[in-house]
């Protein structure tokens, strides 16, 4: 009986010759070291995903009364003279955290954050709410 891993078997069905050889062990390799690294990837994505800035309140769909506040949370390390809010796609200068006497109906409230290290990076979260 013939062992199927013989010598034989192998030159045969696989085939391998030298440059097969050296780039099968090239990807072993690439492969062994990407998985070496790999623990210190998820952790590094995550943090290239997590969002900048992030409206709490008041809720996406929400409705208000004319005067409320505006609570949000910044990715540590950030200003909050790098925010921007915008109402109705409008920049509100001299807001950050309260709107007064903000006329009845349906609004969009954007708030936007711009940071320079290591390289300009904008993000926004924006929420619609009804006043009534």
């Amino acid at each position: 009986m013939r062992l199927l891993a013989s010598k034989d078997y192998m030159r045969k069905h696989l085939d391998m010759n030298a440059d097969t050889t050296f780039f099968l062990v090239h990807i072993l390799l690439i492969i062994f070291i990407l998985l070496a690294i790999f623990p210190k990837l998820p952790s590094a994505l995550a943090e290239l995903r997590s969002p900048l800035i992030t409206i709490i309140a008041p809720k996406d769909g929400e409705t208000v009364a004319p005067t409320f506040d505006l609570i949000y949370q910044l990715k540590s390390g950030l200003s909050e003279d790098s925010v921007d809010i915008f109402l109705d796609g409008l920049y509100q200068r001299h807001i950050k955290h309260a709107f007064n006497d903000v006329p009845p109906g349906k609004h969009e409230i954007r708030v936007k954050v711009s940071t320079y290290e290591p390289e300009l990076i904008v993000d926004w979260d924006h929420i619609e709410i009804e006043v009534k």
